[in-house]
């Protein structure tokens, strides 16, 4: 039996259901932007499970969370040792509190450019509260300054992953979420081309001295080395070297490369700030 289709289009309970009934034995292999997952099946029944680095039962799991993605059965004799002796439905069960809990991440954490602070004073309504060591080194981690995506980048684990922390650690009142426009400078975008003495680099940036001096005082960047982020109204986001020219007023001069990365046309408001040397 060969079994092809889409995950939004057949949902997975539904493919694992059927294929219980069928009593199919082979292989159900899932991809989504990537991320590849495996479920094997011996009589109809799940027995084993492969998702990254993860094997056996947390595996199963996986592409439960998945919103989009393709799916292809193919039946054969899997030389495989079980791992799993979870049932079926089960595995149905978990997977869906998983997909429950993945929606609610997407929707609570609607970008990686929140910037996360820990609670001063924790107050748990939940009762004690226990951590994963994802989710401990997660936490270590924040320092007040850092976004999501930084974060994810120090860990490292991928967008959707540090979602799922965030959102059980905000759940547990450890910590709480700021829009990182709230503290950063507004600018216009316009072209670097208008400036007489471009930079040879075309991924650097121009700003006013004045300004440029002004997002500097605090941090542990220097005028010489210093990084900027900048980060456009769909949240797309670029970091580059910037130097600082005089009378720029509040307009940021940067390449077609930059305007072409962040998918914006010219005299576009847009958020900056400096990136800190170090960690």
């Amino acid at each position: 039996m060969a079994l092809v289709g889409r995950l939004d289009e057949f949902r997975l309970p539904h493919i694992i259901g059927l294929l219980q009934v069928e009593k199919q034995t082979g292989e159900l292999m899932l991809e989504q932007n990537g991320s590849r997952a495996a479920l094997y099946f011996r009589d109809g029944v799940i027995v084993h499970a492969v998702a990254g680095k993860e094997s056996g039962y947390q595996a199963a799991l996986v592409p439960f969370a998945w919103q989009e993605g393709q799916f292809h059965f193919e039946g054969y004799v899997p030389e495989i040792e079980p791992t799993i002796t979870a049932s079926n439905t089960a595995i149905v069960a978990a997977g869906r509190r998983l997909a429950e809990e993945a929606q609610e991440a997407r929707a609570r954490i609607s970008s990686m450019n929140l910037v996360v602070r820990v609670v001063p004073q924790i107050d748990s309504p939940t009762g004690p509260i226990n951590l994963s060591f994802a989710e401990w080194r997660f936490l270590t981690l924040v320092d007040g300054r850092r976004d999501l995506r930084a974060l994810a980048a120090q860990i490292p684990c991928s967008d959707f992953e540090a979602q799922m922390i965030t959102n059980r650690l905000v759940k547990g009142g450890l910590i709480e979420l700021q829009d990182a426009r709230q503290s950063m400078l507004q600018l216009v975008v316009m072209p670097i081309g208008q400036d007489p003495r471009p930079p040879a680099d075309p991924w650097q940036v121009l700003m006013d001295d004045l300004m440029l001096d002004l997002l500097i005082q605090g941090s542990r960047a220097t005028p010489g080395r210093a990084r900027m982020r900048i980060l456009a109204a769909d949240d797309r986001t670029v970091e580059v070297p910037v130097e600082g020219r005089p009378s720029l007023a509040n307009r940021l001069l940067v390449s077609d490369a930059v305007m072409a990365r962040l998918a914006i046309p010219r005299e576009t408001w847009v958020h900056v700030r400096l990136v800190d040397e170090t960690p």
